[in-house]
């Protein structure tokens, strides 16, 4: 779970730092979804995550965390769930190779 915890802190503070260049975060996002099909990530545990990480940016920012801070928070996560989904839905319609393939 700590290095899960650590895996998540730096895909953010990477997103973060590439908010100005976005969609050059979109195949990279759309792996990931990919990727966390395969470790049992259903679309519902998005949202769960989403309010999660919202509450948390709520505690460690307490006063600072403005409407328009969550706003912006919540447009952020909100795109990359989208990207994210987007590559777990293509990973899911995806023909699996099959013995011999």
């Amino acid at each position: 779970m700590r290095e899960q915890s650590r895996k998540l802190i730096v895909m953010l503070a990477t997103i973060v730092d590439s908010l100005d260049r976005f969609g050059e975060m979109t195949p990279v996002l759309r792996e990931l979804g990919a990727r966390h099909v395969k470790y049992g990530v259903k679309p519902e545990h998005y949202k769960t995550l989403s309010s999660a990480l919202l509450w948390a940016f709520g505690k460690a920012l307490e006063r600072d965390y403005y409407p328009e801070v969550r706003t912006a928070w919540t447009a952020a996560i909100d795109a990359i769930n989208r990207e994210m989904l987007s590559g777990a839905d293509a990973a899911a319609r995806a023909p699996r190779a099959g013995p011999g393939s």
